[in-house]
Order: C-alpha cells, then sequence, then structure tokens
C-alpha cells in the first residue's frame, strides 16, 4: 500500500502529490459532507489504487503498474 503511494509521490513531486491528494480529500467531503472524512479519505483517488491493489492481495502490482495510474480512479 505504502510502497504504491511512494510511486504515486515519485510521478507527481511529493509536494505536487500532497497538493492532489488534500485536493481530492476536499472533494470528498464535499462529497460526502464535512462529517464524512472516512468517506472522502476512501475515495481519494490515490488511496482507491493503493487499497485495489495493495501489495498483499496484487504483488507483482508494482511491476506492471502503468505511471499516473492512479488517474483511473478520479
Amino acid at each position: 500500500h505504502e510502497c504504491i503511494h511512494f510511486h504515486q509521490q515519485l510521478e507527481l513531486g511529493f509536494v505536487g502529490q500532497w497538493i492532489l491528494y488534500l485536493c481530492f480529500y476536499v472533494r470528498g467531503l464535499i462529497k460526502f459532507g464535512a462529517k464524512s472524512g472516512e468517506q472522502a479519505y476512501r475515495y481519494n483517488a490515490f488511496e482507491v489504487e493503493a487499497y485495489t491493489h495493495e501489495m498483499e492481495e496484487d504483488p507483482d502490482y508494482l511491476d506492471t503498474r502503468e505511471l499516473y495510474s492512479w488517474v483511473k480512479y478520479i
């Protein structure tokens, strides 16, 4: 999971990934309501990619992952 986040950070520069992460989170708060922080977190494109392909479930994912794969989850 965290290795996937690391690859996301490399793609966007560490600061760029966190800026987008915050934007996705705020969008989730708006969509699901301010009290739904857990939903905003879980539906963040970066988190959806990471949870979908956690290393235990898909151990070869990082070997076959295309650049900017998180975009598919927006």
